[in-house]
């Protein structure tokens, strides 16, 4: 009778992880170091981190997408940020990492696609 019942939890247990492993979202994360901002607070430059969001939604790989970065800050330290999209929820969150400080947007990754393609900076917008 043990064996039996021993053999029914590795049975569930592995019927379980397969489930988990089999379910997980495609993450795609990067990095992209130190970035430049304008007199206005919005990041420029060859590369920024709506350009680099604009390019993983237009993959279509990802269904959770995460952006690291720092501000450079002419006076005082750079601020670490995250920028965090997740497809299923249709969730925009970006981040202050130092403080945890959150601003989140509902929107649909078509829009956020036009948004960003027409050149959009502020995710306030978006609402």
């Amino acid at each position: 009778m043990k064996k039996i019942v021993i053999i029914g939890v590795v049975v569930v247990a592995i019927i379980m992880l397969a489930g988990y492993i089999g379910n997980r979202d495609k993450v795609c994360k990067k990095h992209l170091g130190l970035l430049t901002m304008d007199k206005v607070g919005y990041t420029v430059g060859k590369v920024t981190e709506r350009d680099e969001l604009l390019r993983l939604l237009k993959n279509g790989k990802c269904d959770k997408i995460e952006i690291t970065y720092f501000l450079n800050m002419v006076y005082g330290d750079d601020i670490p940020k995250k920028l965090v999209y997740i497809k299923s929820k249709k969730l925009l969150i970006d981040i202050f990492t130092r403080t945890d400080v959150k601003e989140a947007y509902t929107v649909e990754s078509g829009k956020l696609i036009k948004f960003l393609e027409n050149g959009g900076k502020n995710y306030s917008e978006l609402n």
